[in-house]
């Protein structure tokens, strides 16, 4: 197959990973009144709202991985999320700053160092699952020990 063909089931997990972050910040915004007795749908929308940014993320670096972008075409789509993350900052000064980094910002940041982060896990199977294990190790390590350098 072709890389640039498109993958009709992996679109589809995209746009349901759209449509349940869209829900989830709909939800985040227009939650219900606060009632003493939640409703069958207060549990669904929490459900599926567990699921929206672990799927959405998973399905960015599945991209990154796949696709075959140059370094312009980086360049454009990195622009794209820092004006788009600038622009949500703008409109909600009540919320954030101005310039302060979000998802977005991450998310380009990763388009912009995909050839410094993707390049180690494209040399073999055996070393990228090395690579994996000490990263996810150096993380729960991390986590564990220096708990006071994270955030609330």
């Amino acid at each position: 197959m072709p890389v640039n063909q498109r993958i009709e089931h992996i679109d589809s997990i995209r746009a349901i990973a759209v449509l349940l972050m869209v829900m989830v910040h709909a939800a985040a915004t227009w939650g219900p009144p606060s009632t003493t007795q939640p409703s069958l749908l207060v549990y669904i929308v929490s459900g599926m709202g567990g699921l929206a940014a672990p799927l959405f993320v998973t399905v960015f670096g599945w991209g990154c991985v796949r696709g075959t972008s140059t370094a312009k075409q980086r360049m454009i789509r990195a622009s794209f999320f820092f004006v788009a993350q600038t622009a949500i900052n703008l409109s909600s000064p009540h919320l954030f700053d101005p310039f302060s980094p979000g998802v977005l910002t991450l998310f380009g940041a990763l388009i912009l160092f995909q050839p410094l982060w993707l390049k180690p896990l494209q040399i073999n199977q055996e070393k990228s699952n090395r690579i994996f294990l000490l990263v996810f190790a150096a993380m729960l390590l991390f986590a564990t020990f220096c708990s006071t350098f994270m955030g609330p």
